[in-house]
């Protein structure tokens, strides 16, 4: 920013991080990509572990791109799908079930101008809505967090997770919520407080000592995690694609019926007895059997109709 110059003790990074971007925007993309980017081969067998555990998803503040050097370095039981949230930039490869990590500040590969360091940058991304901040609230809400490497002093994220709290004031949300832990060797008794009503309990340890004296303890209970982030992923997989009748047909047969309640219906109703039949069913039916017997073309049916219609 100031080449040649004294530096002056008291400059905030964020500050010095704006000034460069002003004066030598070229300089200091090439400084970000030297010290930011990490060399895979000599990372340590700790972040093999961490990385091994079957987190949900991941989120990160900072913008190096540790958890792609990870992936590259060690063999996991996931591959790592990473994701700036400024840009929607992302690296790594796009597996099945992968474990997707989320840079909410930006990240090394993005342009500075996607890169959250300044105060500028904070306030812009604290006035408009934030898709991703959002995401992460309401799993900090929703979920069991495990925090390492900061305070949680981020004012922007504070900001999202008290949206969602006020939006569950009244139905006794706080006492719900799971609780979340805080690794760091240390924190002072008013922090902690102030946490401590957010359900985060403080662990002192240091991230090696949690990995040694936790993650490394879990044994089995991680391949029994995988397994089921696999059956999750398979049955989201599921849903998503057509299904056959036939196969619908015989899920859960309901012969309780609430008159003034109404039923909510299944396809069981159509060989149960319990779905009224129609002007159109007539003639669905026989189109239909045309099809399968070639009396018509291979074509699809669609039946299409108003809302409520019994489509």
């Amino acid at each position: 920013a100031f080449p040649g110059q004294e530096f002056v003790a008291d400059t905030r990074l964020a500050d010095a991080f704006g000034a460069a971007k002003t004066r030598d925007r070229s300089r200091l993309a090439s400084l970000i990509q030297q010290r930011l980017s990490v060399d895979a081969e000599r990372l340590p067998e700790t972040y093999a572990t961490w990385f091994s555990i079957p987190w949900q998803r991941c989120y990160t503040l900072n913008l190096d791109d540790l958890d792609v050097a990870v992936a590259r370095r060690f063999k996991s039981e996931r591959s790592v799908y990473s994701v700036s949230a400024t840009s929607g930039k992302v690296q790594g490869t796009p597996g099945d079930n992968r474990l997707e990590v989320v840079h909410l500040n930006g990240a090394v590969w993005d342009e500075l101008d996607d890169m959250t360091f300044t105060d500028l940058d904070y306030g812009a991304r604290s006035a408009l809505p934030d898709p991703w901040y959002s995401r992460c609230s309401n799993d900090i809400i929703g979920r069991t967090m495990v925090f390492v490497g900061t305070e949680l002093q981020e004012s922007t994220l504070w900001q999202y997770v008290e949206m969602r709290r006020r939006k569950g004031a009244g139905r006794a949300t706080r006492e719900l919520r799971p609780h979340s832990y805080l690794v760091i060797p240390s924190l002072n008794p008013a922090r902690q407080l102030v946490l401590k009503e957010l359900n985060i309990e403080v662990v002192e340890m240091t991230a090696e000592q949690f990995e040694a004296e936790v993650l490394k303890q879990l044994g089995s209970a991680i391949a029994d995690g995988h397994a089921a982030l696999r059956l999750t992923y398979e049955a989201d997989r599921r849903r998503s694609l057509p299904h056959l009748i036939s196969e619908l047909a015989v899920e859960g047969k309901d012969t309780a019926t609430e008159y003034l309640l109404g039923q909510e219906p299944k396809w069981s109703d159509l060989i149960s007895g319990r779905a009224i039949l129609r002007e159109c069913d007539k003639t669905i039916y026989t189109n239909a059997r045309e099809i399968l017997d070639n009396k018509l073309p291979p074509v699809p049916l669609v039946i299409s109709g108003t809302a409520g219609s019994g489509k």
